[in-house]
């Protein structure tokens, strides 16, 4: 789980730069200045959403790996939202979205064994 944590947060990184790289040009007659103009706004707030939010899927990871009972269930919440971002792509991208609701599912399998709630101190049953 901490690789799939790690591995979001390079993603949500190379979003990131990815915005920032990509800037949009004028075209000859120069009359698309406004996209110019808020394309460079776009690199700027796709940043400071992404890089936040990979800064806490690295801290995310970090716990997993230190075994802290709020990683369990942090990431037992972020599987479950990536299970319904999946599926609400259905629609447009069947295979890819089929493909990683499989891999949420073979994940979250793993993730909700007792043995796993044992290992990080979630599981209250007794015995």
């Amino acid at each position: 789980m901490a690789a799939a944590d790690i591995t979001c947060g390079i993603w949500f990184i190379a979003s990131a730069f990815r915005a920032i790289l990509s800037r949009p040009r004028l075209t000859e007659d120069a009359t698309n200045y406004l996209v110019h103009a808020f394309g460079g706004l776009q690199a700027v707030l796709v940043g400071a959403v992404m890089l936040p939010i990979a800064a806490g899927m690295f801290v995310l990871a970090f716990g997993c790996i230190t075994q802290r009972s709020w990683a369990w269930y942090a990431n037992a919440g972020i599987l479950g939202i990536a299970a319904l971002l999946a599926l609400s792509r259905y629609s447009v991208h069947r295979f890819v979205s089929m493909a990683a609701f499989a891999a949420v599912v073979g994940l979250a399998y793993a993730w909700l064994q007792p043995a796993v709630r044992r290992w990080y101190g979630t599981d209250t049953t007794v015995g």
